[in-house]
């Protein structure tokens, strides 16, 4: 009788042994499952939205584009100072920039000196704290698509960022 005990009782912890793991190993599969999921839908979700505003701040750039008189446009300079149509650029872009929600929407120019291009503030779509006709951007390395712009000639959009200040930002740069 002790021997059919011992057996038997053998028998039941090896039964819950075997259910132990199991459970564990059902239950990591299921863990490692729901994580990869979540993470293939955050990636997919994140490409989705940044093309999406992508594409929608280069729209929205190249109808900005469309209201500049390019002859006018032209007769802007550092030397001229600030035109009256200086002054309707302004206004259209800020109309421009508050229809559409955005946070800055401007026009800039470069000028080599000293071997080194200096990028600088054309029209700030900006009627309140706007960038003044010839204000040079500093730190010009944190905008590399400005730079690919100039330089390529060709449309640039940025991927999704964040700021503390102004939230989720999406750049987009359109060559006039």
């Amino acid at each position: 009788i002790i021997v059919l005990l011992l057996l038997i009782k053998r028998e039941t912890s090896m039964s819950k042994s075997i259910k132990l793991k199991m459970i564990v190993i059902f239950s990591s599969l299921i863990l490692l499952s729901g994580i990869v999921t979540s993470y293939v839908s955050f990636q997919t979700s994140k490409n989705v939205i940044t093309s999406s505003l992508g594409d929608q701040a280069l729209s929205i750039s190249e109808n900005a584009v469309k209201v500049i008189d390019l002859e006018q446009y032209e007769e802007i300079s550092l030397d001229s100072g600030e035109t009256d149509y200086y002054y309707e650029l302004r206004d259209n872009l800020n109309e421009i920039r508050e229809t559409n929600g955005l946070v800055y929407l401007y026009t800039m120019g470069r000028q080599e000196k000293e071997g080194e291009f200096e990028y600088y503030y054309m029209v700030d779509g900006m009627l309140q704290d706007a960038s003044a006709l010839g204000e040079v951007e500093e730190g010009v390395d944190e905008y590399p698509l400005l730079v690919n712009a100039f330089e390529t000639g060709k449309s640039q959009v940025g991927e999704l960022t964040y700021s503390e200040e102004y939230g989720a930002l999406v750049s987009a740069y359109i060559p006039i």
